[in-house]
C-alpha cells in the first residue's frame, strides 16, 4: 500500500512474439541484457514467446525458444534474476568457470552484472527480475528500523 503522497505505480504488460531468430533477440537484448548469440539449426520452424509484466522494481515474465543456441551474456543482467526452468531439454548455465544443468521444474539465482552463458536445445522459462538498487535501500530500511 502506498504511503501518503506516493503515486500508485502502473503495470506495464507486453506480448511479443516472433517466427524470426534476429528479430526475437534483438527484442530480447532490449528487454534483459546484451548478448552475443550462436543459432544451431534451421530457423524455419523457430518460435519465440514472451508475456512480461513490469511494475515498479520488478518483472515477472514467462518466455519460450524454440531453437538450440548458446548466449553469452557478456554484462549479465541489470537487476537480480530468479529463473525458473518451465519446459524442453535441460538448459546448461555457466558462471564462470562453474556449470550446471537443469532440468524442468528447477530455478537458479542470477546475481545482477554477473557475466553469464547459456546453452539450450529449446526451453520454456519463467524470469522474475527484482531490482537490486531498491533490495538494498529496502534491506537498508530494515536494518535501521530493527536497530
Amino acid at each position: 500500500m502506498p504511503k501518503a503522497g506516493e503515486q500508485i505505480q502502473t503495470v506495464d504488460h507486453e506480448e511479443f512474439r516472433s517466427r524470426d531468430p534476429d528479430e526475437a533477440h534483438a527484442w530480447l537484448r532490449k528487454t534483459y541484457a546484451d548478448h552475443h548469440l550462436k543459432i544451431s539449426g534451421s530457423s524455419e520452424d523457430f518460435m519465440f514467446s514472451c508475456d512480461i509484466t513490469r511494475l515498479d522494481g520488478m518483472s515477472f515474465g514467462r518466455l519460450r525458444h524454440s531453437m538450440a543456441v548458446e548466449v553469452d551474456v557478456f554484462a549479465g543482467l541489470r537487476d537480480l534474476s530468479i529463473v525458473e526452468h518451465r519446459g524442453g531439454d535441460a538448459l546448461r548455465v555457466s558462471i564462470g568457470p562453474e556449470s550446471v544443468d537443469l532440468r524442468a521444474g528447477e530455478c537458479f539465482l542470477l546475481p545482477p552484472d554477473q557475466p553469464y552463458q547459456a546453452a539450450w536445445n529449446s526451453v520454456g522459462a519463467e524470469v522474475t527480475t527484482l531490482s537490486f538498487e531498491d533490495l538494498q535501500r529496502d534491506a537498508l530500511g530494515l536494518v535501521y528500523r530493527e536497530t
